[in-house]
């Protein structure tokens, strides 16, 4: 058992680099197809981890350097159960799949039994890739993955920091509890799928809406960021915001995350302030319109260039409207720096002087 300890020791640097590799290659492929994932994650067995395995299953290995199958493991993380179902088909298109050591946790469950559906699949590199200098020398290597989705993620960390590998270890008390805890963990992941699909659903009716009738839906993030970025007006507001010395080339590249964030703060002040449907916003912009280019010039005024976004440039009019309601840390609740948030505020409190 030393001289395999010992052998493994050796190699492992070798895995280590193979499961970097690994990861890197799968994140590439998640994202040429649009995959969007929560986490990807990888690691080559510890040497200890790998004495205890060749230890504890003395009897199934005659060779372990060469049968034991996850001396790489990747982990990936979806958001959503359907998600698994895409991960899955990816691998099976981009790796040769060992059926034999491969295997759906989720089916082996009987309808009696709590657990968490994970699917795990024993993987090598297919002759294709195998032919790229890179990926020739991984010939012999095989690489478990596992694909599950937060929340399975999330029960099998609990379950495992309570010990219980085997519904039998599990004293008779604890069951019922347990069989509860598995249902909703269940039937939450079957919600998110829902919400999403409704989500989706919403959004193709606001955009199949005539703008006209889009007017009078409430503000939501999706009403609100679907105005944002097809409104004439915003346009304007960020024309004159630019000829004032906000900047909006960066948020013209890189839009999504950071707009999506302001987006959220804007819908917050309107609800503040009573700001209900896409048409009242969109009033309180035209009522403010052709004043905003000196309500931009005074906030800016001796404080350089300034980044600007669409969202931003209708907050920066509803902070000027209501600056006599607007304390500090209002601003500072929506993510702004206390500093800022000062220096508008006083700088919007001298307008007009």
């Amino acid at each position: 058992m030393v001289d395999l300890v010992n052998a493994y020791e050796k190699q492992r640097p070798k895995y280590i680099d193979f499961t970097e590799r690994i990861v890197h290659l799968l994140k590439e492929l998640l994202n040429n197809d649009d995959i969007i994932i929560h986490n990807i994650e990888g690691r080559a067995k510890e040497t200890k981890s790998f004495r205890k395995k060749i230890i504890r299953k003395t009897n199934k290995y005659t060779n372990p350097l060469n049968e034991i199958t996850d001396l790489s493991g990747i982990r990936v993380i979806t958001y959503y159960q359907d998600d698994v179902d895409i991960v899955e088909r990816l691998i099976k298109k981009e790796f040769i799949v060992d059926k034999k050591n491969s295997l759906d946790k989720g089916e082996l469950l009987k309808t009696n039994e709590f657990g968490y559906r994970s699917v795990h699949y024993i993987l090598s590199l297919s002759e294709e890739r195998l032919k790229l200098p890179e990926w020739s020398k991984y010939r012999e290597f095989k690489f478990e993955v596992q694909i599950r989705t937060v929340l399975q993620h999330a029960w099998a960390s609990i379950s495992h920091s309570i010990q219980y590998k085997h519904e039998e270890d599990v004293p008779g008390d604890l069951k019922r509890k347990l069989f509860r805890l598995a249902g909703i963990f269940e039937l939450a992941d079957e919600e998110f799928m829902d919400v999403r699909k409704k989500n989706s659903v919403i959004m193709k009716e606001i955009k199949s809406t005539s703008k006209e009738e889009v007017m009078d839906f409430e503000l939501n993030l999706l009403t609100i960021s679907e105005y944002i970025f097809n409104s004439p007006n915003v346009r304007s507001l960020l024309e004159n915001a630019e000829k004032e010395g906000f900047n909006y080339e960066y948020y013209e590249a890189f839009d999504d995350e950071d707009e999506s964030d302001s987006s959220s703060q804007l819908l917050r002040l309107c609800k503040d302030f009573g700001i209900e449907t896409v048409r009242d916003l969109d009033s309180v912009i035209k009522n403010n319109l052709a004043e905003s280019q000196a309500i931009y010039r005074n906030i800016i005024i001796g404080h350089g260039e300034w980044e600007i976004s669409p969202s931003f440039a209708v907050i920066l009019i509803l902070v000027h409207i209501y600056r006599g309601f607007i304390k500090t840390q209002t601003l500072v609740e929506l993510g702004w720096s206390e500093s800022i948030a000062e220096m508008v505020i006083e700088q919007l409190g001298n307008y007009g002087k």
